[in-house]
């Protein structure tokens, strides 16, 4: 099995989170900038290829993103930035339901994954932006190295009208050890966040759309810095003496 944490990592997640954050390298990533998807509107096909995907540690991917579940297409994103894909999937109209997809790599280079950030926002039936009224769903992801999946998280978002949408960070996994010459898939799947709406936050009765504005996975910085690493050494080495 190829997805497994470092005992340094797993001792001091608080240190290896607040390094990755602010200096996270970028692994894989898309912003849907040239779409190889018709946006004309209405059901096309639940395929987007030609991607365009970036990496600034030389990894590559030819996926293209297939959604299933309920998605049946994309939307034209009407007043969008543009750079953005809307699915045609409506997760509060389909209650106990998502819409799906994924994409893989292969790793050239042994990496530590540090998280899966994705900018999404609610969009209505014209694919524009949804300014009618709070929306509320959220989103889950997972890793699979080809024999054990774990989690990545999950993240419940209620995205108020005029906000412009969310971006947000699945980090259950940081400090995952990603294995050179191993091919890692990424799966990821949006609902209807049941639980805010219950809580009477959610305040539209008719529907919720979703639109990606861009997904990427990072990695913790490697090396770390000369002090952080001999500040954590020094730390474990504290810790294993204590438990004698």
């Amino acid at each position: 099995m190829n997805i497994r944490k470092s005992p340094l990592l797993v001792l001091f997640t608080f240190a290896l989170a607040s390094a990755g954050s602010a200096n996270a390298q970028l692994i894989l990533g898309t912003d849907f900038s040239e779409p190889g998807y018709d946006e004309s509107g209405n059901t096309v096909g639940t395929t987007a290829s030609n991607l365009p995907w970036t990496s600034e540690l030389g990894q590559t991917s030819s996926s293209d993103l297939v959604f299933g579940g309920i998605a049946s297409g994309f939307y034209n994103t009407g007043d969008a930035d543009g750079v953005s894909l809307g699915i045609i999937g409506n997760v509060e109209n389909n209650l106990g339901q998502n819409w799906n997809t994924g994409f893989s790599f292969t790793a050239t280079t042994d990496i530590l994954l540090n998280d899966l950030t994705i900018t999404a926002y609610a969009i209505n039936g014209a694919g524009n932006h949804q300014t009618a009224a709070s929306q509320s769903y959220q989103f889950s992801a997972t890793l699979f190295d080809g024999t054990a999946t774990i989690s990545l998280g999950t993240e419940a978002l209620l995205e108020v009208p005029g906000s412009g949408g969310s971006t947000f960070v699945l980090d259950s996994a940081s400090g995952t050890l990603l294995t050179s010459g191993t091919t890692y898939t990424i799966s990821f799947a949006a609902a209807y966040d049941s639980t805010t709406a219950n809580g009477g936050l959610d305040g539209n009765s008719g529907g919720n759309n979703i639109a990606l504005g861009s997904v990427k996975v990072n990695a913790i910085p490697e090396p770390l810095s000369a002090s952080l690493l001999s500040g954590l050494i020094v730390a474990l080495v504290t810790t294993l003496r204590r438990r004698r």
